[in-house]
């Protein structure tokens, strides 16, 4: 799972963008290009989720903004700052 991505951090998840992502734990890895997406049942992690398959990227850092908007910030030698946006409101 992430343990093989080589995770760069994480963010606790708290925004309105993606309502059912809401608690959840955001992690990005460095070797597989991964971003997971942890669900979390009160402390116990009980799934977790590839996010963006097709577009993997290294990703150095996940950050929430204050107003609740995901970033995700790219390890490459022109690295870049990314906005993660809902196309699908009902995620």
């Amino acid at each position: 799972m992430v343990a093989n991505g080589c995770p760069t951090g994480l963010a606790f998840y708290t925004g309105t963008e993606f309502p059912t992502w809401k608690g959840n734990l955001i992690v990005p890895g460095l070797s597989r290009g991964s971003l997971w997406r942890m669900v979390l049942d009160e402390n116990v992690i009980v799934s977790a989720e590839e996010l963006f398959l097709n577009d993997h990227v290294r990703s150095r850092k996940v950050k929430q903004s204050p107003e609740g908007q995901l970033y995700l910030l790219t390890d490459e030698d022109n690295g870049k700052l990314i906005r993660i946006i809902n196309n699908n409101k009902n995620n």
